[in-house]
């Protein structure tokens, strides 16, 4: 019978005691709401980096169509190539100097639109470029239907959608023009130089010329 009751007190004293050290029910609610309060703190961070991130991609998108209407309507020559001289992309001034139909681009190779001559020096240039320098470089454009035509490029490196490597912007600018204007310019020096060193009638060298000769 004592046992018993040492039992029954026994157990009684360890229910008390689960009872004394069982978590209060208004902390349990307290400890919930700071969670609750912190979760909400980022669940707010979290969209307001997502609304900067949409910002930020709606400006990137702009800025990316402002750039292609740019280079499509450009008054010049613009393509971009790889390292390994295959055009990506080229405006219709670019084509049409370099006689690339737009549909063929993928194929197309910007190395074979030059002189033979000038192939191995324009692939080390843009393989320079694609190490994020820029350059200039005088070639002559070549094609099956027209004569070469001389032009300066105007490279400088761009990064590619992935941003892990350069590819190359080219500007093309037709000096044929220009050269022109420079051999009419150093065939009339020449002529004037002539005039004033030699007798009109004769042709003979006058005496300037003899003068200049001394």
């Amino acid at each position: 019978m004592v046992r018993q009751d040492e039992d029954k007190a026994l157990t009684v004293s360890q229910k008390v005691g689960v009872l004394s050290t069982s978590p209060d029910p208004v902390e349990k609610i307290r400890q919930a709401s700071v969670e609750l309060d912190m979760l909400r703190c980022e669940l707010t961070q979290m969209t307001q980096e997502l609304d900067s991130y949409k910002r930020e991609l709606s400006q990137a998108s702009v800025v990316r169509r402002q750039y292609n209407e740019l280079f499509d309507n450009a008054p010049i020559g613009y393509l971009i190539v790889d390292r390994l001289c295959r055009v990506i992309k080229i405006n219709s001034i670019a084509a049409e100097l370099l006689d690339i139909d737009e549909a063929d681009t993928p194929t197309a190779l910007f190395s074979l639109c030059v002189s033979i001559e000038d192939r191995e020096a324009l692939k080390n240039k843009i393989k320079l470029v694609a190490t994020g320098v820029q350059a200039e470089f005088k070639v002559q454009i070549t094609s099956d239907n027209r004569n070469s035509k001389p032009t300066t490029l105007f490279m400088q490196p761009i990064e590619d959608k992935d941003r892990q490597q350069y590819h190359c912007q080219i500007a093309i600018l037709d000096i044929s023009g220009r050269c022109a204007a420079e051999k009419q310019l150093i065939k009339a020096r020449d002529y004037l130089q002539h005039l004033a060193t030699h007798d009109e009638l004769t042709g003979l060298p006058n005496r300037r010329s003899f003068n200049d000769s001394l």
